[in-house]
């Protein structure tokens, strides 16, 4: 059902996969023109809320 996650991540690594897939794909900039003109825009959640970081704070 899931695959097996490695034990040895390197997470600056993934992240900088990531980073390089969106650069690559241009996928803020697809975002941004998508939403232009728009009344239903897409957002991006900056992770779960917390006492110290409300969500839209």
């Amino acid at each position: 059902m899931y695959q097996s996650v490695p034990q040895n991540l390197d997470f600056p690594e993934l992240e900088k996969r990531i980073q390089k897939f969106w650069e690559d794909n241009k996928t803020f900039e697809k975002l941004t023109a998508r939403n232009r003109g728009s009344d239903k825009r897409f957002r991006f959640l900056d992770g779960p809320i917390t006492a110290n970081n409300p969500m839209g704070a």
